[in-house]
C-alpha cells in the first residue's frame, strides 16, 4: 500500500493507492453542511462494502462522524479502523 499527497495551490487531496481501485479520501473541509457529512459517508459506507478491510476508510467515516458529533458511531468506526490494523499511527485515529 503506497500513500501520495497531491497538493493543489488552496486544495488538499489525499490519495491512497491500493492494489484495486485507487480511493480518494474525504476532504474534512470540504464538509459544510449535514447533507455534504451524509453523503460522504453514503460515499465511503459504498466503498467499505467493496473493500471491508481497508482500516483508512473506517478513519475517513470515523473522522466524519467526529465531525458531526455522532461520537458513538465515531468510535466504532475507529475501533474496527485498529481492529483491522493495530498498527496505524495514534495520530491516524
Amino acid at each position: 500500500m503506497m500513500r501520495k499527497n497531491i497538493i493543489l495551490p488552496g486544495l488538499f487531496i489525499f490519495i491512497l493507492f491500493v492494489s484495486s481501485p485507487v480511493i480518494a479520501l474525504v476532504n474534512l473541509s470540504d464538509i459544510i453542511s449535514s447533507e455534504d457529512a451524509e453523503k460522504a459517508i453514503h460515499e465511503i459506507s459504498n466503498k467499505i462494502e467493496k473493500l471491508p478491510e481497508l482500516a483508512e476508510l473506517y478513519v475517513s467515516r470515523g473522522d466524519i462522524y467526529f465531525l458531526i458529533h455522532e461520537f458513538d458511531s465515531a468510535e466504532e468506526d475507529y475501533s474496527k479502523a485498529i481492529a483491522l490494523n493495530n498498527k496505524l499511527d495514534a495520530d491516524e485515529v
